[in-house]
């Protein structure tokens, strides 16, 4: 059979165009290889946990959204022995204007039997302390979060019990336990985190101090009174001030 040269030069083309599609890159000349290795770390990068962002992934005992050692969860995200007894340990707080907000993440395992609350029966565990001191006079809202049945104080002095001005637990299957205390500027209060019946464990703590409308429940000079309303004629003024 006879081949014309047009026929002949199309079946090279084809031939050639055939061959270009199985070329591997190890095939062409100075071709160097896909950088797979690049895309892998990419991605370990984008998985990698990040100490600090207030989120407790994998390889992290804690986060309590700083890389602060020294408040019970360290600057690489691990756990910190916690001050058992006074003066305790200084409780972080940040913020502008008129709040200032703090979290911590302990546990009481490791800490001795010091303390116990006056007014919640019980409080016969671990207990870790936490010295909270603000530049700004307000309302403190206090959190304890526990899986267990953990018991939070709140007191003027560390060492004395009859200066407790309230204390709340946890329910015994775990949940929170709140409290809402007046908190003057460049004053002191001691916040215990205690067990029922001689329990320890993990916890997480966080406070938010902010200005306190009369009318709140939660007396903050220059308020006189606080009877949660602003009303008169009930002893505290509409302007919380004694009648």
């Amino acid at each position: 059979m006879k081949l014309s040269l047009g026929t002949a030069l199309v079946g090279v083309a084809v031939a050639a165009c055939r061959s270009d599609q199985v070329l591997a890159w190890q095939d062409m000349p100075d071709a160097e290889p896909p950088n797979t290795s690049r895309d892998v770390e990419v991605a370990q990068d984008a998985s990698a946990a990040t100490c600090g962002n207030g989120e407790v992934e994998a390889g992290e005992d804690c986060d309590d959204g700083n890389v602060v050692d020294g408040d019970g969860c360290s600057a690489i995200c691990e756990l910190e022995a916690l001050a058992s007894g006074c003066p305790g340990t200084p409780f972080p707080l940040k913020g502008t204007d008129e709040s200032r907000t703090g979290s911590v993440t302990g546990d009481t395992s490791a800490a001795k039997h010091t303390l116990e609350s006056k007014t919640c029966g019980g409080s016969n565990g671990k207990d870790v302390v936490y010295a909270l001191e603000s530049d700004v006079a307000g309302r403190a809202d206090v959190r304890l979060s526990a899986e267990w049945a953990a018991i939070l104080s709140v007191r003027k002095a560390c060492d004395d019990s009859a200066s407790e001005t309230s204390c709340k637990a946890v329910p015994a299957t775990g949940g929170q336990a709140e409290l809402a205390v007046p908190l003057a500027a460049k004053g002191r209060l001691f916040l215990i985190v205690d067990g029922v019946a001689g329990q320890s464990g993990k916890f997480d703590l966080d406070v938010t101090v902010s200005p306190s409308p009369c009318g709140d429940g939660v007396a903050v000079h220059p308020e006189e009174c606080d009877d949660g309303n602003t009303v008169d004629g009930d002893g505290c003024s509409a302007s919380c001030m004694l009648e």
